[in-house]
């Protein structure tokens, strides 16, 4: 089972962690990244929020992804951003 979509504010009122800690740990939980934040905010931005993300659920499983679609505006350069630290950090954890 995946619980879709865990969406911060403004977009909606998870907090990430909290919502980990109050679910069943067999539940796979998925999203968690700001979609305005995404679109608006700078590499250094997206950066800041993946790795909070990808800690927060650390210890439980869960696909690091967007709070939803993305909007066409979103520039490439944040999305890839987004990719490559929630890889990293992911592995980072791993080892």
């Amino acid at each position: 089972m995946c619980l879709e979509t865990i969406s911060p504010p403004p977009e909606g009122n998870n907090d990430l962690a909290e919502a980990r800690r109050l679910l069943d740990p067999a539940i796979c939980t998925k999203g968690n990244l700001s979609l305005i934040l995404l679109r608006d905010g700078t590499v250094d931005d997206i950066i800041q929020a993946t790795r909070h993300m990808v800690q927060a659920v650390q210890g439980y499983a869960h696909i690091h992804s967007t709070a939803d679609a993305v909007f066409a505006e979103t520039p490439t350069e944040n999305f890839v951003a987004f990719l490559q630290t929630a890889r990293e950090e992911a592995e980072k954890l791993a080892n």
